[in-house]
């Protein structure tokens, strides 16, 4: 018999021994004439088949089987891996438009920057975009719907190590008008 079997018929059992006590204790409380009755009715109750006589036949009674309540187990959840996360951008970008729009020629810039960038990854690329925003107030925000789509992406972690000293050129621009 399993563990979840035993259980129940363990718990069945305390249950039907409690109430019994709380029964007997009722009937204590009875006056005698009634507890009397009640007595001779729970003897009819508990033994209704009288003593066997010799033109009777005798005939043995097994018990019912045993009740099994079918236990149903739900799988383990398997676990899911979580979806990769684009790391933050260093600074806010906007919205490309969906709708073509006519690009007016820029004007040139009043000085053109003559070093070359000074980063040669991606790590100091996004540094040196991140500081260019912050250092540069509102016209920061010019980088992302200005100096990206130059560039021909929406999103500074699409940029090509090709296109850094483009970059460092727009920037520098932007930062001298």
């Amino acid at each position: 018999m399993n563990k979840l079997n035993e259980q129940i018929i363990l718990t069945v059992a305390q249950t039907i021994l409690e109430n019994t006590r709380l029964l007997e204790k009722l009937v204590d409380a009875l006056d005698p004439p009634t507890r009397a009755a009640v007595e001779t009715k729970v003897k009819e109750v508990v033994n209704p088949t009288p003593a066997p006589t010799p033109v009777q036949e005798v005939v043995a009674v097994s018990a019912p089987a045993p009740v099994v309540v079918p236990v149903v187990i739900p799988p383990a959840p398997t676990p899911v891996a979580a979806a990769p996360t684009m790391p933050p951008l260093p600074f806010p970008v906007a919205p490309v438009a969906e709708t073509p729009v006519a690009e007016t020629p820029a004007a040139a810039p009043t000085t053109a920057p003559t070093t070359a960038p000074k980063w040669a990854n991606h790590t100091e690329a996004m540094a040196y975009l991140l500081k260019a925003f912050q250092t540069m107030g509102e016209k920061g925000s010019r980088i992302g719907t200005e100096v990206l789509p130059k560039l021909g992406i929406t999103n500074a972690n699409q940029l090509k190590p090709e296109q850094y000293e483009q970059l460092f050129q727009l920037v520098e621009a932007l930062k001298a008008s």
